[in-house]
């Protein structure tokens, strides 16, 4: 029988720290907490905007929000933007009853506590100008697009201070994605122009108060890797199968820990138990070794949902006896 808890354990894999005694399954050792004050999309469920103004739609099938291209964007000039982008007026919020509220039931002896934030840099960019615009802004008016970015950083840097000072977070979960399908969204030169500056800032920010920091980007965003863990990032999230996790497990295992999403044959409607359970396995068994993972079963649309058992028992069943086998 173990002597280690759920939170000891996954700590051990998050921080590279010490040897875990099984696979960590996030679902099991991880308090996820959403500010009640932090309004970066409308309520869950529900069409609308967040404190920015930016409109949004809820859609059911895939239990996520998507930006409402029936509205028209925040800023259609990146050089009128201060005129139309107003920041939220973090020090009139009263945290810690917020605090008080959102955690009262947390487990902090035995569950990680993760804050969960939404909007990166980038992704805040494109919700207030869209994609296109944030990308010909790029091109067109650099330094008013660094300008609006740098503003995002300074309210990102503010919002983590107020959120850690109050709740006394475990991990920051940061979501930021650079990636699509295919590869990156950008270049790497205009990463490092537009949006690394931001990212270490926001790094520096939560590591300075000891807590953890996760990067989360969907897509295939391999090739940003080594300029997150320049920036700091110490866990990165859902390193989903469109990268290359061989390669990846091979040249990163020893300078960042991995929380990898098993949800793509849950998401497929014509996937088989096996499918599932098989999935499950290849991922601990590439990347379990490396005593830096931790699994994660994400319901990324309600085919998912009738799924994610299947899933979590095999990453349980699987993942308690991984490190004893000979």
């Amino acid at each position: 029988m173990s002597s280690l808890t759920e939170k000891e354990n996954v700590l051990l894999s998050m921080t590279r720290s010490g040897d875990p005694e099984w696979i960590p399954v996030v679902g099991d050792c991880i308090d996820f907490v959403f500010s009640r004050e932090v309004k970066e999309r409308p309520p869950r469920g529900q069409d609308g905007k967040d404190w920015f103004g930016c409109s949004w739609l809820w859609d059911e099938q895939c239990l996520g929000f998507a930006p409402d291209l029936h509205q028209p964007y925040l800023v259609e000039d990146i050089g009128k933007w201060r005129d139309y982008v107003t920041f939220p007026d973090l020090d009139a919020i009263d945290w810690e009853t917020a605090a008080a509220i959102d955690t009262a039931e947390s487990d902090r002896e035995n569950k990680v506590m993760r804050i969960m934030l939404e909007s990166g840099p980038f992704e805040r960019s494109h919700h207030i100008l869209g994609f296109e615009g944030a990308f010909i802004a790029m091109y067109e008016n650099p330094g008013e697009y660094k300008a609006l970015i740098d503003a995002i950083a300074d309210y990102k840097v503010k919002l983590m201070e107020k959120l850690i000072d109050a709740y006394k977070p475990d991990e920051i979960f940061a979501q930021d994605d650079l990636g699509h399908a295919q590869g990156p969204m950008f270049s790497l030169d205009m990463y490092r122009e537009f949006i690394k500056p931001a990212h270490i800032r926001i790094s520096e920010t939560i590591r300075s108060k000891g807590v953890i920091h996760t990067h989360h980007s969907c897509g295939r965003m391999e090739s940003f890797i080594d300029d997150l863990l320049e920036v700091g990032v110490q866990i990165l999230n859902p390193i989903q199968p469109c990268n290359d996790w061989n390669a990846i497990a091979e040249k990163y295992s020893d300078r960042v820990s991995f929380e990898v999403g098993a949800d793509f044959n849950i998401a497929r409607e014509k996937s088989t138990e096996e499918d599932i359970r098989g999935e499950v396995r290849g991922i601990i068994d590439l990347f379990g070794p490396h005593k830096n993972i931790m699994l994660g079963v994400f319901p990324s649309n309600k085919t998912c949902l009738e799924k994610m058992d299947i899933a979590i028992d095999e990453a349980r069943s699987y993942g308690s006896v991984f490190y004893n086998k000979e």
